[in-house]
């Protein structure tokens, strides 16, 4: 005859941390220490518009342009890192201000680093503050499509009345 077994019990897991789930951040080693780079708060959005808008500027461009380049003259766009890498080199220093922030270091740290250091701390960046990026990018085709569907849609239901038939109170 069997036995039966009792249900085995789940693992007590330690809820999560309120700000790890609303903040992504990642840890890497850089120069011999831990760094943590963190995906920016809304005030740290504030604090760096400037040279965030920039860079999302450039982002955007650089999006445009290889769009509208497809197809004419048989042009190959270049692939999306590519792209990316160009947008970030031409707002170099905006690029530098947002990678220290990042990590709560000084722009002097960044540039202190080795290649490979500056590239991994580059792409960690990027996986941690992508959303905000492409969330910009997007941004003014979204509002383009909003418009577009709100001018559609504004059409009157019915013809205004004439100014004599209004007067008139028939």
């Amino acid at each position: 005859m069997a036995t039966k077994l009792p249900k085995k019990q789940p693992a007590q897991e330690a809820p999560p941390d309120d700000l790890a789930v609303l903040f992504s951040s990642r840890d890497l080693t850089l120069s011999g220490e831990t760094v943590t780079v963190r995906e920016y708060s809304f005030g740290k959005q504030l604090k760096l518009g400037g040279e965030l808008a920039r860079l999302a500027n450039a982002i955007a461009a650089a999006r445009r342009e290889s769009t509208d380049l497809v197809g004419a003259n048989n042009y190959s766009p270049p692939d999306p890192l590519t792209a990316l890498l160009d947008a970030i080199a031409s707002e170099a220093e905006a690029f530098r201000i947002l990678l220290a922030a990042a990590c709560d270091r000084p722009p002097a740290w960044v540039d202190a680093l080795k290649s490979e250091e500056g590239e991994a701390l580059a792409i960690t960046w990027w996986s941690v503050n992508c959303n905000f990026f492409l969330r910009r990018v997007r941004r003014p085709a979204e509002l383009a499509l909003i418009s577009a569907a709100l001018e559609s849609t504004g059409a009157a239901s019915s013809p205004p009345s004439s100014a004599t038939a209004t007067a008139s109170g028939t």
